[in-house]
């Protein structure tokens, strides 16, 4: 009736394949924000001008660009913008959700991100400027790194940080 079967007898049936379950993308924009787990540095011609622990309580990296003070600062890989804001501390900041247990965090950018909340970011994008907002004493970003939820420090578990500082 209108359709809908309603009464009937299954002949046969055949199970040919368990089902899975599996994430299928349909349509023009299928980049989900995953990242590949192998982080670039957050800005070009890096230099460390405070290693990670470089003081009690710093779990995070401070980088300069060594020829441009003012300098582009770009995700370290590629993920989806989880929050941007301001706070006292870090300044104008963003996190990004690499979608694969990381999170980087980039602070004291010279101004809010003008990326929206949920865009994707690939790896080199730029997210913002190197800044000195909140608390720094000179231009300069910020980088941490989360894993699953705690810092980790970068240079010892994804980055090859030998020899700029």
């Amino acid at each position: 009736v209108n359709g809908v079967l309603k009464t009937g007898t299954e002949l046969s049936s055949v199970v040919t394949a368990a089902g899975q379950d599996e994430v299928v993308a349909i349509g023009k924009n299928t980049d989900l924000g995953i990242g590949s787990g192998s982080f670039a540095y957050p800005v070009e011609h890096p230099e460390i001008i405070c290693e990670y622990g470089c003081y009690a309580g710093f779990e995070s990296i401070d980088f300069i660009n060594r020829y441009n003070r003012w300098g582009n600062v770009m995700a370290a890989d590629t993920g989806v913008i989880k929050e941007k804001g301001y706070t006292d501390e870090l300044g104008n900041y963003v996190i990004i959700d690499h979608h694969n247990g990381y999170q980087s965090v980039y602070g004291h950018l010279y101004l809010p991100c003008a990326l929206e909340v949920d865009t994707v970011v690939r790896k080199g994008d730029v997210i913002g400027k190197i800044g000195m907002t909140g608390k720094a004493t000179g231009p300069h970003v910020t980088f941490s790194l989360l894993q699953n939820g705690k810092l980790v420090n970068a240079c010892s578990v994804l980055m090859d940080c030998e020899g700029l500082d």
